[in-house]
């Protein structure tokens, strides 16, 4: 996957970002609720605090995990011999990336 998106950077950025960046927003936006509910554990045991932490930030692993295999499925599957500088999937965006170089 990175090979791929390395190669036509410019071209799938955009594709990465729509997976990528609400990821990140749901992220940001929880992290004050996890840190204040992780305290109070913590205050009563901190075993149990580690725990919901380890726990917490196993299901953010495995949720990133599924959508980076589901991007790369996409993009794979559309890339597949039909590779955007030669007329393929995202030809248009590809040209405006190369017009935007010049």
């Amino acid at each position: 996957m990175d090979d791929l998106v390395n190669h036509y950077y410019g071209v799938l950025k955009p594709e990465v970002d729509r997976v990528l960046l609400p990821m990140q927003d749901h992220i940001f936006a929880s992290q004050p609720a996890i840190e204040k509910q992780a305290l109070e554990i913590y205050k009563r045991d901190p075993k149990a605090a580690r725990a919901f932490l380890t726990n917490y930030t196993s299901s953010l692993m495995l949720s990133a995990e599924k959508a980076y295999w589901d991007l790369a499925d996409q993009l794979l599957f559309a890339l597949n011999n039909n590779r955007p500088d030669c007329g393929g999937y995202l030809y248009e965006r590809y040209q405006e990336q190369l017009k935007a170089k010049k």
